[in-house]
C-alpha cells in the first residue's frame, strides 16, 4: 500500500515591495496590473508575425507541392524522351521555392527567439526590482563564499600580524534600494504614459536618461501615432495596412476597424461623384470582409451609394460629417488598444487617481483663491482638482497619524500631533527636536522658520 501524497500547496508570489501594496504587500494583481503592458505588448507583436509568418510558409508550401507534383507527373506519364532544360528549368524553381522557405522559416524564428530573449529580459529587470527573501540569503551566502575563498587562498602564514582579508565592495541599504526601485517603476510608468499620449520624442528622451532601453516598447507606439496622423490627413492606406497585419486577431474581437476605414474611401468617392468606382471598391474590398459579421454595415454602405447625395446626408449625417476622419482616428486608438490588451488608464493614471482618491474629502473644492505654496490640501488645487472631480471619496474606519519626519505614530499622551502650515503633521518629539533658541520653529518643509502660533495642535475624535 503507498503512502498518500502529500496535498498540493501553491507557491508563494515571488516578488515583494510593490507600489500599489505598499512595501511588503504580496498581492499578485500588484505587479501584473501595473506592469500588464510591459509584457502584453511585445507578446501581442510575436504573435502576429508568428502567425503571418506561418501563413506564408503554409503557403510556400503549397506551391512546392504543386511543383514537385507536376514533375513527378512529367516524368509517370511521359511516353517520350522529356528534353534536360525542361527538367532542369522545373527543378530550378522547385529549389528556389524550397531555398524561400528555408529562409522564411529561420527569419520567423529568430523574430520568435528576439521576442523571447525581451520578455525575458523584462522578467529579470523586475526580478530585480522585487527581490525575494531567498535572493537575500543567497547572496549573503555568495559574499561568505567569496570571503572563505580569499581567505583560503592567503594560506596558513608564520606572521602573527595577518592582514585581513579583502570585503567586498559595501552592499545598498535597503532605503537606497527601495529609493532606485521606485525612481525605475515611475519612470517606466511615465514613459508608458507620455508614449499613450502621443508624445514620442519626449518619452525617448526620458527612456535614454533613465536607461529604460528594452523595457518599453517605442516603436509599437511609433506606429500608432504615424497611422493615427495619416487618418487626421485624410489617408486611410497605413490604417487599411495594419488592419491586414492584424486581421486574425481583429477578427476574434470582432474589431469593425477595417469596415470603417474602408467605408471612409467609399464616402469620398460618393461625394466626389464616382459612383462606379465606389460600386467596384465595394465588391472588391468591402463586400468579403463584411458580409458575414457585419451585414448591417454593408448595407448602409450600398445604400449610400445608390441615392442620391442630398438624401443620403440626411439619412446618414455621420458618413458626410467634417470630423469623419477624425472620429475614425479616436476609433483606431482605441482599436489598437483593446488589440494590444491595454485598458483605458495606464498604470501611472492608475497611480494618480488612487493617490488623490485617497486624499480627497467632501470639503476638497478648487481653491483659487489662495496661492499654491500656501495650500495645505493637494486635491484642492485648481489644477488638480479636475483630475480627482469625479473620483469617490476617501473612507477610512479607524486610521492612526503618523510623523512626517521619523514615521512615529502620533497620540494624545506620548507623541502630540501638531500641524504646520506646510500641511505636514509632526509628532511633539519631532517638534521639539524643531525648535530654536530664538523660541521659532523650523518648517523642514518649506525651509524657513515659523513662529510657535502657526504650529497647530490635532485633536483625536
Amino acid at each position: 500500500m503507498t503512502a498518500p501524497e502529500p496535498p498540493r500547496t501553491v507557491p508563494p508570489f515571488p516578488f515583494r515591495g510593490t507600489t500599489v501594496g505598499g512595501k511588503d504587500s504580496k498581492k499578485q494583481t500588484d505587479v501584473l496590473s501595473l506592469d500588464y503592458c510591459t509584457f502584453r505588448t511585445p507578446y501581442e507583436e510575436c504573435n502576429v508575425l508568428y502567425r503571418n509568418s506561418q501563413k506564408s510558409l503554409e503557403r510556400n508550401a503549397i506551391l512546392t507541392s504543386k511543383i514537385a507534383a507536376l514533375i513527378k507527373r512529367k516524368v509517370n506519364n511521359s511516353t517520350e524522351p522529356i528534353a534536360q532544360n525542361v527538367l532542369k528549368k522545373h527543378f530550378d524553381y522547385l529549389i528556389q521555392q524550397v531555398q524561400e522557405q528555408k529562409a522564411e522559416m529561420q527569419k520567423s524564428l529568430d523574430t520568435t527567439v528576439a521576442f523571447c530573449q525581451k520578455i525575458q529580459y523584462r522578467c529579470d529587470k523586475l526580478a530585480e526590482e522585487f527581490p525575494t527573501e531567498s535572493d537575500e540569503e543567497t547572496e549573503d551566502e555568495d559574499i561568505k563564499m567569496e570571503v572563505e575563498e580569499q581567505e583560503e587562498e592567503a594560506g596558513p602564514s608564520t606572521s602573527t600580524a595577518r592582514p585581513p582579508p579583502k570585503r567586498p565592495p559595501a552592499k545598498e541599504t535597503d532605503e537606497e534600494k527601495w529609493e532606485r526601485t521606485e525612481r525605475n517603476k515611475f519612470a517606466r510608468y511615465i514613459a508608458w504614459h507620455m508614449l499613450r499620449c502621443g508624445f514620442i520624442e519626449p518619452a525617448k528622451e526620458l527612456i535614454k536618461t533613465a536607461n529604460l532601453q528594452g523595457m518599453v516598447d517605442v516603436e509599437v507606439f511609433q506606429r500608432i501615432f504615424a497611422i493615427e496622423q495619416a487618418l487626421h490627413q485624410r489617408n486611410t492606406q497605413p490604417c487599411i495596412e495594419w488592419c491586414n497585419l492584424h486581421r486574425s486577431k481583429l477578427r476574434r474581437i470582432g474589431s469593425r476597424m477595417e469596415i470603417v476605414a474602408r467605408t471612409q474611401d467609399v464616402i469620398t468617392f460618393i461625394e466626389e461623384g464616382n459612383i462606379p468606382e465606389a460600386v467596384a471598391y465595394v465588391k472588391k474590398n468591402l463586400t468579403p470582409i463584411a458580409k458575414d459579421k457585419f451585414q448591417g454595415d454593408l448595407t448602409k454602405v450600398m445604400s449610400a451609394i445608390f441615392i442620391p447625395l442630398e438624401e443620403s446626408k440626411t439619412r446618414n449625417p455621420e458618413y458626410h460629417t467634417p470630423l469623419r476622419y477624425e472620429e475614425t482616428a479616436k476609433m483606431f486608438i482605441k482599436e489598437a488598444y483593446r488589440l494590444y490588451g491595454l485598458g483605458g488608464m495606464d498604470a501611472f493614471e492608475t497611480l494618480v487617481q488612487m493617490g488623490l482618491a485617497s486624499m480627497k474629502t467632501p470639503e476638497c473644492h478648487a481653491d483659487r483663491k489662495t496661492p499654491k505654496k500656501k495650500q495645505k490640501c493637494i486635491v484642492c488645487r485648481p489644477d488638480i482638482f479636475p483630475l480627482a472631480k469625479d473620483l469617490p471619496f476617501a473612507h477610512v474606519e479607524n486610521s492612526i497619524i503618523l510623523c512626517s519626519m521619523n514615521g512615529s505614530v502620533c497620540d494624545d499622551e506620548h507623541n502630540i500631533p501638531f500641524l504646520f502650515p506646510s500641511g505636514h503633521v509632526f509628532g511633539k518629539k519631532a517638534v521639539n527636536k524643531l525648535r530654536r533658541k530664538n523660541g521659532k520653529i523650523w518648517d523642514p518643509v518649506h525651509k524657513q522658520e515659523i513662529e510657535e502660533d502657526e504650529v497647530l495642535r490635532l485633536y483625536f475624535l
